[in-house]
């Protein structure tokens, strides 16, 4: 079914020739915007962006890049229009037109990824959706914020698949893929207690910040795109070399690198896939079937995830799993002020367990960090508890390898 829907579209494109659907406040800014004194950006800013922080976590395709990109499609394209409502600022964010909608061009490139996704990554993008749609409800929320066309929310499908443990060779971590540098530059929390990139819906928020700021430079969502993926100073850079401001151009002089060259024409094709989700039998709920089905509680003390799951009144896989966020196994220490998300309704019954939590959790653990020499059985045996116990509380799977430094929770009444 998929395959006839696909021919039908391509034999619409050939008797229409080159249509294009122009969108409304398209902007075509001059090459000169993109000085960076132009720009009002500080070099800092635009080093720290510079290196590629985002990789494209889909694996590995067979079919070659070159094959996928051929230089002989790009003329003959069309423009359609987003599906999705024009966003409606309720007020105006400082330095930031919004272009009012994603632009969905299909050309040559995209359609040889439309043919490609379709057939051997047609099962990748149906288990990513399924993996996302928990979260969707709250992103195309925070989407709607920050001015980001809703299309967007599915810019994980190729990052990571909607995978929170998700890690690239240039370890970038999460649905979203941050390096820490660039986490740690826009704020996120990178530390032994808590990884905010793992966390969809923090990091969610922290792509629509950096979203946010490099539409206010580039003022196109192509150059966007191929600026998340490879870096907003590198892609100036190319455009400048090219004296262009196209993304496309730098598809076609093959300036920028083979994954960057592939990354939006991959992305268009997987919009139009979940477009047309019927036709390619992927199950998307409609935006009344995305709800948002969690409590988010703050608890101001360290607590072994274990004991929140059970005064929560959930099992611990579904606390984990809620909260990938928590590196160690414990809520941090209250300055993070982070908040742990649980179950809808099962966040009253955490809030009225909070003082039983605070009482077997917060007063009852002390920390302990190795030092040279030691072993996990010698720690065990200072401390008159079981090794067992020690590798339960501190998510250690191998007793042999704790690290110097490496801090170790111990129950004050062992």
């Amino acid at each position: 079914m998929a395959g006839n829907h696909f021919r039908r579209y391509v034999l619409t494109v050939c008797l229409t020739a080159i249509t294009v659907l122009s969108f409304a406040n398209a902007k075509t800014p001059s090459i000169n915007k993109y000085n960076l004194t132009h720009a009002k950006y500080t070099f800092e800013e635009y080093f720290l962006y510079g290196p590629m922080f985002s990789e494209q976590a889909v694996e590995n395709a067979e079919t070659s890049e070159e094959s996928l990109i051929s230089e002989s499609v790009l003329n003959e394209r069309v423009v359609l229009p987003s599906i999705e409502s024009l966003i409606d600022l309720s007020e105006p964010v400082a330095k930031f037109e919004i272009q009012q909608s994603m632009p969905l061009i299909i050309n040559g490139y995209v359609t040889n990824y439309i043919n490609y996704m379709s057939t051997s990554k047609l099962e990748f993008i149906k288990a990513s959706v399924r993996r996302g749609s928990p979260y969707l409800k709250e992103m195309k929320a925070i989407f709607k914020e920050y001015g980001i066309p809703e299309d967007l929310v599915y810019l994980p499908v190729i990052e990571s698949g909607f995978k929170n443990y998700a890690y690239s060779s240039a370890k970038a971590v999460g649905m979203w893929q941050f390096i820490p540098d660039t986490a740690k530059w826009i704020g996120m929390n990178v530390n032994s207690w808590i990884d905010e990139r793992r966390d969809p819906i923090i990091a969610c928020r922290y792509a629509a910040k950096y979203l946010k700021f490099l539409y206010d430079v580039f003022e196109d969502w192509y150059l966007v795109l191929a600026a998340y993926n490879h870096g907003g100073f590198n892609i100036k850079k190319e455009l400048k070399s090219i004296g262009s401001i196209e993304y496309y151009d730098l598809v076609r002089t093959k300036v920028t690198p083979a994954e960057t060259r592939g990354y939006v024409p991959s992305l268009m094709a997987v919009l139009y896939i979940l477009k047309h989700h019927d036709e390619y039998g992927i199950d998307m709920p409609d935006d009344d079937g995305l709800t948002q089905d969690y409590d988010y509680v703050h608890v101001p003390f360290m607590a072994q995830s274990g004991m929140v799951a059970k005064y929560s009144g959930i099992t611990v896989a579904e606390f984990n799993n809620l909260n990938p966020a928590l590196s160690l196994g414990f809520t941090p220490d209250k300055k993070y002020k982070y908040k742990v998300r649980v179950p809808k309704n099962k966040g009253k019954i955490l809030t009225a367990n909070m003082d039983k939590l605070k009482s077997n959790s917060y007063s009852n653990y002390i920390s302990y960090y190795v030092k040279s020499g030691d072993s996990l059985s010698g720690i065990a045996y200072k401390y008159g508890v079981s090794m067992n116990v020690l590798m339960k509380i501190n998510n250690i799977t191998n007793a042999n390898k704790i690290k110097i430094n490496q801090r170790i929770f111990i129950p004050k009444n062992a």
